[in-house]
């Protein structure tokens, strides 16, 4: 795929850049970050999918968030730019459903996903006038783990699946110095199709602590 192309082009940039900060001495940093992934997971649909097909009523509960944890490499090219790789993986994502069909028979369903990846990106940090703030753009190369289960008085069926392909990346933080060349981060990354599933974005909003070396 052209996308899985382009990780492995960024990786070897990625890899050439961190050669060259450190041949002209710029600093690198290790980063430990955690927050919140935000995922849409449509619930809302799946309600009116199931009354359409089923007929009667459900009631939907279901996660907007839950917890993540990111590590990542960076070495600073310039004052201006940076390179940066990183590993992300979040809690479970559950939505649960409790129906009553149309010829009155009682069930229940629930889906629960969690996704994991690797990611690179350039970070671009504007300007002296706008000191701390940064974006940044790139790619991800990430998987979505899924577990469907439904049940009745009849018995319980549930299917697990896996996807996984390349998307792209982006967001925008604040850094701020907190001596010794470490410094903390918060920041917002939104990645795109997440696992290579259409309208399956993922935000991730976090706080980090970065160690340079």
């Amino acid at each position: 795929m052209y996308l899985r192309s382009s990780v492995c082009i960024f990786l070897g940039i990625f890899m050439l850049a961190s050669v060259h900060a450190h041949a002209n001495d710029n600093k690198g940093y290790v980063g430990f970050e955690a927050g919140y992934a935000f995922a849409d997971l449509r619930a809302e649909q799946t309600n009116r999918e199931l009354v359409a097909a089923l007929g009667g009523s459900v009631v939907a509960t279901y996660d907007k968030a839950d917890l993540n944890g990111r590590i990542s490499l960076g070495f600073n090219i310039t004052e201006m730019i940076a390179v940066e790789a990183g590993y992300f993986t979040t809690a479970d994502l559950n939505a649960n459903y409790v129906g009553v069909t149309g010829a009155g028979l009682s069930y229940t369903a629930s889906e629960t996903y969690s996704a994991s990846g690797l990611d690179m990106f350039a970070v671009f940090k504007p300007s002296a006038t706008l000191e701390g703030f940064f974006i940044k753009f790139g790619l991800h190369d990430s998987e979505v783990d899924g577990v469907i289960t439904a049940s009745t008085a009849f018995g319980t069926a549930s299917v697990s699946g896996t996807a996984s392909d390349t998307g792209l990346a982006f967001g925008l933080g604040y850094d701020w110095d907190t001596g010794n060349d470490n410094f903390a981060r918060l920041s917002y990354v939104l990645y795109s199709e997440v696992g290579g599933l259409t309208d399956a974005d993922l935000g991730l909003f976090n706080i980090s602590y970065n160690i340079g070396f």
